[in-house]
């Protein structure tokens, strides 16, 4: 039994391997026969294709059949169906000729020269149906509406108005429906359109409305590309676009998420007129201002029936115009610009993150607020952000090159439309203030602008930083309030006429809308040393702008004087002093106050100086007495002089009070007062004053002094003398009488000089233990010679007597006495 089974198991086995052999042999055959009539057909193929398109005119029914039962308002006509070969990259192309679409009525609504598709095997394998994969037109007209209702496609024209479709939608938008409709879906969903997955569309003539934003664009030569994914489209465009009746390369890459309902729009572009932009959407419209091709990109997201809610951009340009905004609308000649911002739809805010430009040379814009001066600009920087709902407007950065200084801006400005007010924050650097004129405009505080401009002559201000407020509109702009700080260097100072520069000044500045306050650290001044200064502008924007200079100078005593003695002040030579011939070390402190205004005359000018002296020599100091070794204070002020200290007069140790008084119209001119010891009463007539009792005829030895000198406006001088004769000999011979040294005494005597000349001795005074002899004297018209003494009083002894004595013209002597009594016993033995 196994035997049999094995038996027929074995034939069972070798009947089958023989029938699989037979059917690999016929497969074989089978394949080599395809292989060949493939060959076959290939080959016939090539050689016809190599001849020139095959007509596939038995497709152009179900082509036909295909489209016009997707669109039934319309119908399709083709011309012809044909085989090319395409190229490598896309072999073989069935494309139908002559495309007609008529509308229901039988009037061509569009003509497409060429249409190339190519088939979905899936369809063919799945479904058995011819449909297609891709599709092709080449050289349509081709209309792009964006309405409210959604993106239409239309192969037709477009209303003259822009207002809707007229015709031709059909195939456009059955094309472009199907691409929509199906993204997201798959091939098999029922239509025998589709698995259309690209539309291409080559060389189309395109005009493109969007009735959302009420405008309308055309483009002579376009190629679109649209590809359907899972998710929705993504295209690319090619275009030359008429814009502004300027022709733009453009070229874009988008993407329509279609269960989002959203488009993202990525645009780059050549020539771009900036108009364009301008009336693209509320956020460009400042595109307006700027006059010159761009280049650069745009990008957009947005619904598919709603305006833009973002907005990215980057332009680059050349040579052109900008224009700046009301209410000046001046053109500013530029040579590049670069402009990168942001609109954000949602939170409806216009961001600029960089606007920076180049003007060309020469290049200027007119000040705010002035009529005529012009502000040099060689270039800007702008970043920025607003706010559109609030009506603020954010500046993170202003920076304007002068060519020069730069200015560094940011702050804010709420309500821009209406009353707008602005809080900014201001820095300038390395501003030159030789060229002050170029950044300042006279109408921006014109008193303060004048009289800066006259007297600042160079120097350098390396940072200044403020803070401003200020209120306007389209009429212009106003300052409210400023307050900031400045530091300065090399700076030249001229501050009064005739009075030599400050130069060299350093410091720092404070100032507000209302003061301006500077204070120096070094300066050099008529061979002085600036130590230390003020300046002090009050009564900004007032008109009645006050100054105030104070500064503390030091040096030799000779520049010091010569520094006073420039006009206007000419303090040495009202002092009647030579600088020339001075030594010493001097301090002053310099005040000087004056009004703000052009024709400054010397009586506005409120001068003073204090000063101090160390060491001084001065020739001819005081009242014609030489000065040495002199420490004084000295305060001098339009109305005069007070000096006070102690030195050496005429060669006597002396403590020193001077008085003078400048003008006209005044009690005295010079009051002098000296009080020392003289060391020896022969020294008395260095001061002029050996005369009457303090001849050295009748004097010997020390006097303690105190002098007063005082000169009137008629040049009279009146000379008081109190002597201390406790260091004296006094000696009368004539009336044997003498004072010895160390006894008790004292003098009195008033003098009056004119024309330099001893005219009368108002009052002379001798006491002693047992003397008191007063009076009165005149002297000859030489002022040398006594002519007259007239005697008060005299008391010695038992003497009390009145009298006087009178030089007759031979030089002899009459007397006459009179009183109670006559003491003649000391003279007794002479008589």
């Amino acid at each position: 039994m196994t035997d049999d089974v094995e038996q027929h198991g074995g034939q069972g086995e070798n009947r089958t391997g023989g029938h699989l052999k037979r059917w690999c042999r016929g497969a074989a055959h089978l394949a080599g026969g395809l292989l060949a009539g493939v060959a076959i057909v290939a080959g016939l193929l090539s050689w016809q294709l190599s001849k020139g398109p095959i007509s596939l005119s038995f497709l152009t029914p179900y082509i036909e059949q295909a489209l016009n039962e997707r669109s039934p308002d319309m119908q399709v006509e083709l011309g012809d169906t044909i085989l090319t070969w395409a190229g490598w990259e896309r072999a073989l192309d069935i494309r139908v000729l002559d495309v007609l679409v008529y509308d229901n009525l039988g009037a061509i609504v569009a003509a497409i020269p060429e249409v190339s598709f190519s088939l979905s095997s899936r369809a063919l394998i799945r479904r058995g149906a011819i449909v297609p994969k891709s599709v092709e037109l080449f050289g349509p007209r081709l209309v792009l509406r964006r309405g409210a209702d959604g993106i239409e496609v239309n192969l037709g024209n477009a209303r003259s108005d822009g207002q809707g479709p007229s015709d031709g939608t059909g195939l456009g938008s059955g094309l472009l429906d199907l691409l929509i409709a199906k993204a997201g879906a798959g091939p098999d969903a029922g239509a025998q359109l589709a698995y259309l997955s690209r539309l291409n569309i080559i060389g189309a003539e395109t005009v493109i409305v969007d009735e959302i934003l009420g405008r309308r664009w055309t483009a002579p030569v376009a190629d679109i590309r649209l590809i359907r994914d899972d998710a929705g489209i993504q295209g690319e465009i090619a275009l030359q676009m008429d814009l502004n009746d300027r022709r733009s390369e453009v070229t874009a890459k988008g993407s329509y998420l279609v269960n989002e309902g959203r488009v993202a729009v990525s645009v780059a572009f050549t020539d771009l007129d900036p108009k364009a932009l301008a009336g693209f959407h509320e956020s460009l419209k400042r595109f307006e201002s700027i006059q010159l091709p761009l280049k650069g990109t745009v990008t957009l997201g947005m619904s598919v029936n709603g305006p833009p809610e973002d907005i990215g951009f980057r332009f680059t340009g050349g040579e052109g115009e900008i224009r700046t905004p009301d209410p000046y609308q001046e053109a500013i000649a530029i040579k590049s610009l670069v402009l990168a911002g942001r609109y954000d739809g949602r939170a409806r805010t216009a961001e600029i993150h960089d606007f920076t430009i180049a003007t060309k040379e020469g290049a200027s814009v007119r000040s705010p607020g002035s009529a005529a001066h012009r502000l040099p600009v060689a270039g800007l920087q702008f970043a920025g952000k607003y706010w559109m709902d609030d009506d603020r407007l954010e500046i993170s950065r202003l920076a304007v090159d002068t060519g020069g200084p730069q200015a560094v801006l940011a702050g804010t400005v709420e309500d821009t439309t209406g009353s707008a007010v602005g809080a900014f924050d201001v820095a300038l650097r390395n501003t030159p203030l030789k060229d002050i004129r170029k950044y300042w405009a006279p109408e921006w505080a014109p008193d303060v602008y004048n009289w800066w401009t006259e007297n600042i002559k160079d120097g350098v201000v390396p940072n200044l930083n403020m803070k401003v407020r200020a209120s306007g509109g389209p009429g212009g702009w106003a300052l409210t309030s400023v307050v900031g700080d400045m530091d300065f260097r090399d700076t030249v100072l001229s501050y009064l006429p005739g009075m030599p520069d400050i130069t060299d000044l350093a410091g720092k500045s404070t100032f507000t809308h209302k003061r301006f306050d500077v204070f120096v650290s070094q300066g050099k001044s008529g061979g002085m040393v600036l130590s230390e200064g003020q300046l002090f502008i009050t009564g900004l924007s007032t008109g009645k702008e006050q100054a105030e200079i104070q500064a503390t100078i030091a040096g030799q005593l000779d520049k010091a004087l010569a520094l006073i003695d420039h006009p206007p002040l000419a303090y040495a030579t009202k002092m009647e002093v030579d600088p020339k011939g001075t030594k010493g070390a001097a301090k002053v402190r310099l005040r000087i106050g004056f009004p703000l205004i052009l024709d400054l005359k010397l009586e506005d000018v409120n001068i003073a100086a204090d000063a101090r002296l160390r060491e001084a020599a001065i020739p001819h100091a005081l009242h014609g007495f030489d000065l040495d070794a002199a420490d004084l204070t000295m305060s001098i002020d339009k109305r005069g002089m007070e000096v006070k200290g102690n030195g050496i007069v005429a060669g006597m140790p002396a403590d020193i009070s001077w008085r003078e008084n400048f003008g006209d119209k005044v009690a005295f001119r010079t009051i002098l007062d000296l009080s020392g010891r003289i060391p020896d009463v022969e020294r008395i007539r260095e001061l002029g004053l050996n005369v009457g009792l303090l001849n050295e005829e009748y004097v010997s030895g020390a006097v303690g002094a105190n002098l007063r000198f005082t000169v009137l406006n008629d040049g009279e001088t009146r000379v008081e003398v109190r002597a201390d004769l406790a260091e004296a000999q006094l000696a009368v011979d004539r009336v044997k009488w003498k004072k010895p040294f160390g006894a008790a005494g004292r003098a009195e005597m008033n003098v009056t000089f004119k024309q330099d000349k001893a005219r009368e001795i108002t009052h002379f005074a001798l006491y002693a233990e047992d003397l008191a002899v007063a009076g009165r004297g005149t002297f000859e018209d030489d002022g040398k010679s006594v002519q007259r003494i007239d005697f008060t009083r005299i008391n010695h002894g038992r003497t009390d007597m009145k009298g006087a004595l009178i030089r007759r013209a031979d030089g002899a002597w009459d007397l006459g006495f009179h009183g109670a009594g006559l003491d003649l016993s000391p003279v007794w033995k002479d008589l």
